[in-house]
């Protein structure tokens, strides 16, 4: 983010204009984040949300409505995995390597079909996350304390045939 005017013009312009929050984040931003006009920063909105003992959520809608106003520029971090290219002039041919696009699709699928595998397996549950992870130490193969090992836990068959309909009966 960078402000887009000087920080005494944007102080007036909250002065009775804004609302609370955006008058609250703003002056945080300038007394306890180096924020200028003459360079971006990039400021971490859980921190200030948590410095200003607000809601993210409530941080967020403040700047972007202090940049719809034209006093900062803010923009938000992407919260997606992906690739950005970024080159001065466009190019006519993409850099990227079709295999290494594969294989990373390939263990993108993998991870969910082990999340997937996690929601229905009848085993232990921590276990099942310590081999995920790559714990290579021996551990119980029933911890009983986890919902599948607890006593009286059901299975995730039994689970799933609680949550389903039942069926309807034809005469």
């Amino acid at each position: 983010m960078r402000l887009l005017v000087t920080g005494t013009q944007a102080r007036a312009s909250v002065a009775d204009q804004r609302s609370a929050q955006q008058r609250q984040v703003l002056f945080a931003l300038l007394g306890g984040y180096e924020l200028s006009e003459r360079r971006e920063s990039e400021i971490d909105t859980d921190e200030l949300a948590e410095t200003l003992g607000l809601d993210r959520a409530h941080v967020r809608r403040a700047l972007a409505a202090l940049s719809a106003a034209g006093i900062l520029s803010y923009q938000p971090a992407r919260r997606v995995r992906g690739l950005l290219m970024r080159d001065e002039v466009p190019v006519k041919q993409l850099r990227i390597r079709p295999q290494d696009l594969a294989r990373r699709a390939a263990l993108e699928q993998r991870k969910l079909r082990e999340m997937i595998s996690f929601c229905y397996t009848e085993d232990c549950y921590r276990t099942f996350i310590l081999d995920y992870f790559g714990d290579t130490t021996r551990h119980a193969d029933r911890c009983g304390s986890c919902g599948n090992c607890a006593p009286g836990a059901k299975t995730a068959t039994e689970r799933t045939a609680r949550q389903m309909p039942a069926p309807v009966k034809s005469e």
